[in-house]
């Protein structure tokens, strides 16, 4: 059994940090909370993150190759 989805509850600082990593390791991601401002903010703070991380994922092997 291959695992491709990962589910996270809470988007505060941890829960944020660990739906990043997993996308970057090619992972689909879900984010859940209870509060809809935080998710928003979540979202824009993986956005930007994500883009600037584009830049070194060419020097990183596959985490699922």
């Amino acid at each position: 059994m291959d695992i491709e989805n990962l589910l996270v509850i809470g988007s505060g600082a941890m829960g944020s940090q660990i739906g990043l990593v997993g996308a970057l390791a090619g992972y689909d991601i879900t984010i859940q909370d209870v509060s809809t401002t935080a998710l928003g903010k979540t979202r824009e703070a993986l956005s930007g993150a994500s883009r600037k991380s584009e830049l070194y994922l060419k020097w990183l092997p596959s985490a699922r190759g």
